[in-house]
């Protein structure tokens, strides 16, 4: 493991006793991707969640989709032993979320075959596209035929709308974080396994992206403060439709073509 990974590592698992802070310190933004999550994985029975995190995202499907099971994992085993600990204090069954240590380059699980696979902000982990690519490739042959492959994941297109917003107004851009390598939509749209259908780019995030790193922003700026995740121009964002623009985090869904 390199140097680059250990400290990935080593950054996830101080994170992973987080609760749902731990993948991210934006609790509006979680509250939207657990949302869109489900929505794409209505009608799924058997679902993969490849890089679960503390389990927070899994818990939350298996509470909106009673029918469903899941099987997660994660490279970070203090992250395991928190879906663990989750799981226990919800009570959920071990048999409706099974979760083991595993990597995106090499998904644990064989064997298995899935009506869905998401990705919530793990992809954005790797150091390459050319890895990025790679782990979707992988993860799309545990697809069952008609499956689909969620991928929830930061994008650079997105954070540059968000940036052309900032600079015209006097704010500084925002640059992703050291540990991320955000994806490029014109990549994984292009390039991806021939036996994936692209079915939808969802930009669900859009209007949360440009009232809290745009207005929210600019307001705090102003008026000499940070701004805060919990502003009510932020919370706002959840009564509007998505403006389209400025959608840092999309969600990118593939479906596995049919066997003939």
């Amino acid at each position: 493991m390199n140097d680059q990974n250990k400290a990935r590592l080593e950054f996830w698992n101080e994170r992973a006793a987080l609760g749902l802070a731990a993948g991210s310190n934006d609790m509006g933004l979680k509250r939207l991707e657990i949302e869109n999550i489900c929505k794409h994985l209505r009608g799924c029975y058997k679902i993969l969640d490849a890089g679960c995190g503390n389990g927070i995202t899994a818990i939350n499907v298996l509470k909106k989709l009673p029918s469903a099971k899941i099987s997660a994992f994660d490279y970070s085993p203090q992250m395991v032993e928190e879906v663990i600990k989750l799981r226990e204090e919800e009570g959920i069954l071990d048999d409706r979320l099974e979760v083991t240590k595993g990597d995106l380059l090499a998904p644990p699980f064989e064997n298995r075959a899935y009506d869905a696979i998401y990705t919530e902000r793990s992809l954005i982990n790797l150091n390459s596209p050319e890895e990025q690519m790679l782990s979707i490739a992988k993860l799309a042959t545990k697809l069952k035929p008609g499956g689909k492959l969620i991928i929830c994941e930061s994008f650079v297109e997105g954070l540059a709308e968000i940036n052309s917003f900032r600079v015209p107004a006097g704010l500084p851009k925002i640059e992703s974080p050291w540990h991320n390598t955000y994806l490029s939509l014109d990549w994984v749209t292009k390039v991806f396994p021939d036996y994936l259908k692209l079915n939808e780019v969802d930009n669900f995030s859009s209007t949360y992206y440009f009232l809290s790193r745009v207005v929210n922003a600019w307001i705090a700026q102003n008026n000499g403060e940070e701004p805060s995740y919990d502003s009510p121009i932020n919370n706002l964002s959840f009564s509007l439709p998505c403006i389209g623009t400025c959608a840092q985090t999309k969600t990118v869904i593939f479906s596995k073509f049919q066997q003939n």
